[in-house]
């Protein structure tokens, strides 16, 4: 009898672990999906578009390509803005450079590090970007080397100034920052904003980069549409599956969506089976003791009495087998925090 009420203490405890950690991971889960990202993922839709380079051998034409696309796709029904960047938001760390202040001298290695983005100008207004000063690339600034800087790498190279007409040092050449966008999330959901530095397209044209298109109504409704558009420019140029942001943001958190699902699926079972095995052992326990029972019936036992005694015996080892693994789940706590 001991050693049934001891596999069913067993199997109580690892149910409440597995239970209490599936709570919290889907706790942070939820809390992971509504956290504040920066730009706006509703109604945007978005495609990876790269150019064969042995048609597409010189910056102009690479310019020329991508102008005539956002031309095209902006004219398609029901869109509100389009843009291109080189790498979207919530993809990692894709491109990393080392900035400083102008007239730093401090070594090379010793100069912040951020991430790098190419951006045409319309890219703030379609992830709805907020500005705090100045404002997006315009094509006036084509014959300057000009930047825009998230909030966090303002801070870091002038701290508590503004930073607008100010003069950074990029890759040996001196860079005017024109604007300040907000920090958004463009590494990942779990992670805090990362230092951006926005630099325009035409300064560094590149053979790929991501479309973004946000629409008034569900952006999935274009595809077809912004599919052939493309099409019509360059039939050579691959188009892959489009994915809407929400999309991608889904994707970004995959892994985590993976870990919450297998604690999951293995708290019920844990579950299932505490229950199948509370069951077994009281019926077995009934089984055994049929005859006693009846015995206390002849007695004068009542059959409420009889009904307390048996569900006491079977509450006991779960109980204590609940209280070992609350206890256990909230030491592990820190553990999984991680």
């Amino acid at each position: 009898m001991r050693v049934r009420n001891l596999l069913v203490g067993v199997e109580a405890a690892l149910s409440a672990v597995l239970l209490i950690t599936a709570g919290l991971l889907t706790g942070s889960f939820v809390r992971l999906m509504h956290v504040d990202k920066g730009f706006d993922i509703e109604r945007v839709l978005s495609v990876r578009l790269s150019l064969p380079s042995t048609k597409y051998t010189q910056d102009a034409q690479i310019t020329a390509f991508f102008e005539r696309v956002l031309d095209g796709t902006r004219t398609l029904p029901g869109v509100l803005s389009a843009s291109f960047v080189s790498s979207l938001p919530l993809q990692g760390e894709t491109w990393m450079d080392l900035v400083a202040p102008e007239h730093d001298q401090r070594p090379l290695f010793e100069r912040p590090m951020v991430n790098m983005r190419f951006v045409t100008p319309g890219y703030f207004q379609t992830l709805r970007i907020p500005f705090r000063e100045g404002r997006t690339f315009e094509d006036s600034q084509r014959g300057r080397k000009v930047a825009i800087l998230s909030q966090g790498t303002a801070r870091l190279l002038w701290p508590r100034q503004s930073v607008l007409g100010r003069r950074m040092l990029h890759n040996n050449e001196t860079v005017e920052v024109v604007g300040v966008t907000a920090d958004i999330r463009s590494t990942s959901l779990d992670k805090d904003p990362v230092p951006v530095v926005y630099l325009p397209d035409w300064q560094r044209p590149r053979l790929s980069a991501s479309l973004l298109v946000r629409t008034a109504t569900d952006p999935r409704g274009i595809a077809a549409a912004l599919r052939q558009a493309i099409r019509q420019i360059d039939a050579d140029v691959p188009v892959p599956q489009m994915r809407t942001m929400q999309q991608v943001m889904s994707d970004s958190v995959a892994e985590r969506r993976f870990q919450m699902l297998l604690v999951m699926l293995f708290a019920a079972a844990a579950l299932a089976l505490a229950g199948f095995g509370i069951y077994g052992v009281v019926s077995y326990s009934v089984a055994r003791r049929r005859q006693e029972m009846g015995i206390r019936t002849a007695l004068g036992a009542g059959a409420a009495g009889l009904e307390r005694m048996v569900l006491w015996q079977a509450i006991r080892p779960v109980a204590a087998g609940l209280a070992v693994g609350v206890a256990a789940a909230l030491a592990a706590i820190s553990a999984a925090a991680s």
